[in-house]
């Protein structure tokens, strides 16, 4: 099952009447505010900023996704999976169809939202499907995400990244800014395997 529950997770979500819908556009990300209304948020850094995910309940894990057509749904999951299979994640992220053709809410893996960095990373991708994704093309799912310009300009970290460097060891929340351009004795410092342990764990031998 993984690490949030699904057992009462509907095959489709549904989104109210009139919330908004026809404000979107294909690359945005879409959260309920307190008042229950969906806002649709353009901006990577901005969605961030209001992205709290928490808990095991997937209406405290997910978000909707805006698509450019409706087959997309089932070609996201199959990219994800590719990505995901490629770093070694257990929990598999998960893509869900709504009442809306074009509109998909995604539950992340636990790996993307433990650390902001990743959470990152999982928008730069979910960007890349669609700027430039082709599930037919011969070439592999990673040369063609690095053509997307948020990782051609940070190939250094991100061809690390994608390596199983995935924790991020600085003080930054945002990628492009940390990375742009970087060379690869930075990306090596800032990017490491797992999470260094604390001083206590370090002291006690653990």
């Amino acid at each position: 099952m993984g690490f949030y529950s699904r057992r009462k997770m509907p095959k489709t979500i549904t989104i109210p009447n009139a919330q908004k819908v026809y404000r979107t556009r294909p690359g945005n990300f879409g959260l309920f505010n307190p008042f229950g209304r969906l806002e649709w948020i353009s901006c990577r850094d901005t969605f961030h900023e209001f992205y709290r995910p928490s808990g095991w309940r997937w209406k405290k894990r997910g978000f909707f996704y805006c698509l450019v057509k409706k087959p997309d749904g089932a070609s996201l999951q199959d990219f994800l999976n590719k990505v995901e299979t490629h770093l070694h994640i257990e929990e598999s992220s998960v893509v869900h169809p709504t009442n809306y053709p074009t509109i998909v809410w995604i539950v992340p893996a636990k790996f993307w939202i433990e650390q902001r960095m990743r959470a990152a990373m999982l928008t730069i991708l979910l960007r890349a499907f669609i700027l430039q994704y082709d599930p037919l093309s011969q070439v592999n799912w990673l040369e063609q995400v690095l053509k997307v310009h948020y990782l051609r300009a940070t190939k250094a970290a991100a061809l690390r990244f994608f390596d199983g460097y995935t924790w991020y060891t600085g003080k930054k929340k945002n990628w492009c800014l940390e990375f742009d351009y970087c060379q690869n004795p930075k990306a090596e410092t800032l990017l490491v395997a797992s999470k260094p342990k604390s001083f206590w764990t370090r002291l006690l031998g653990k």
